[in-house]
C-alpha cells in the first residue's frame, strides 16, 4: 500500500539549493528524503530544547 502525501512546493535560494543537493547525493538520497531527514532532527533538536516530551 503506498502512501498519497500531496506535493509540497518550497522555494529556496539557488546556493541553500545546491548544498542540499550535494548533501543527498553524498548520502545516497533523494533531496526530498534529505529534507525529510533534516526537519525530522531540526524539529526533534527544538522538542528537547523546549523541554516537551518526544
Amino acid at each position: 500500500m503506498s502512501r498519497q502525501i500531496p506535493p509540497f512546493g518550497l522555494r529556496m535560494p539557488d546556493k541553500l539549493r545546491v548544498q542540499l543537493k550535494e548533501l543527498a547525493e553524498t548520502r545516497r538520497r533523494s533531496m526530498n528524503a534529505q529534507i525529510i531527514v533534516m526537519l525530522e532532527s531540526g524539529m526533534a533538536a527544538e522538542k528537547a530544547a523546549s523541554g516537551q516530551p518526544s
